[in-house]
């Protein structure tokens, strides 16, 4: 597995495996809903759109899709953790021992519907580490790939082409992620904010404008490799080879004033 991702209103989590597939679960039902397959070589990354009923997948086949979200697993409510405390089998509270059961049981879900993807996005020249959707926009998403670059896509309101739109940022070696700010963290007016890094060292916050602007970087000791932001957009946090190091975000970050502050977090 490279990596999973749950989506922010509904009890799913989507699976990116080396199996060249996008597994998606209902985790508190413990049912595989569907399979996404169509990905020639490892599915490294697969994430859903947070209001539409489509999720994105990357791999080192150099493509991207979309796919759609099956309108059972969407119309599925979540339930809460008093749910299942009535389940007769748990020895520990219903919602975490349906977990441990799910994930060490046999596998579910066999007969789970396999999905085709609704469009394919060709342009990198070498295998898609990351893929984000914007949170400035319904229908654009960023990718970051072997190739070196960010680049930047839209998709039509019918999901059936995906189309490159420009790069939006050269790296000097692979880039591993890319993690768009949300929309509140630009100023009015401002392009979208995203943070980006790999194997160069270094990790940078580009505007998405035409042509795109590097509005401020950091070099570390290692490779970097992973980032998440918080849903307000107060701290960045990034995975390298040693750790992880955090960047506090300025309360109304924009183009023209954009400066983020070193963290220090603990060990």
């Amino acid at each position: 597995i490279r990596s999973v991702a749950f989506h922010a209103a509904r009890p799913l989590l989507f699976v990116a495996s080396d199996d060249m597939l996008v597994h998606v679960f209902d985790w508190q039902r413990r049912h595989r809903v569907a399979v996404a397959r169509g990905h020639e070589h490892y599915v490294l990354r697969a994430v859903p759109h947070r209001t539409l009923p489509i999720f994105a997948s990357v791999g080192l086949d150099k493509t991207a899709r979309l796919w759609r979200v099956p309108a059972e697993a969407v119309a599925a409510e979540p339930r809460t953790m008093d749910d299942d405390a009535g389940d007769a089998n748990a020895k520990t509270p219903g919602w975490l021992s349906g977990c441990c059961r799910w994930w060490s049981g046999p596998a579910v879900g066999e007969d789970a519907p396999s999905v085709e993807a609704l469009a394919v996005g060709r342009r990198h020249e070498e295998g898609i580490n990351g893929v984000e959707f914007d949170t400035a926009s319904d229908h654009r998403l960023f990718t970051g790939s072997d190739d070196r670059t960010v680049m930047m896509w839209e998709f039509d309101a019918t999901y059936a082409r995906l189309s490159p739109l420009r790069v939006i940022h050269q790296g000097d070696h692979f880039m591993c992620f890319v993690a768009p700010l949300p929309v509140h963290a630009a100023g009015s007016g401002d392009p979208p904010l995203v943070l980006c890094g790999g194997e160069d060292h270094r990790v940078v916050f580009v505007a998405a404008s035409e042509p795109p602007v590097v509005v401020r970087g950091c070099r570390g000791d290692g490779r970097f490799w992973a980032a998440v932001v918080t849903p307000d957009a107060s701290v960045a946090i990034v995975g390298h080879d040693s750790g992880f190091v955090g960047l506090r975000l300025p309360p109304s970050a924009s183009v023209s004033g954009f400066a983020p502050l070193p963290l220090p977090l603990p060990e």
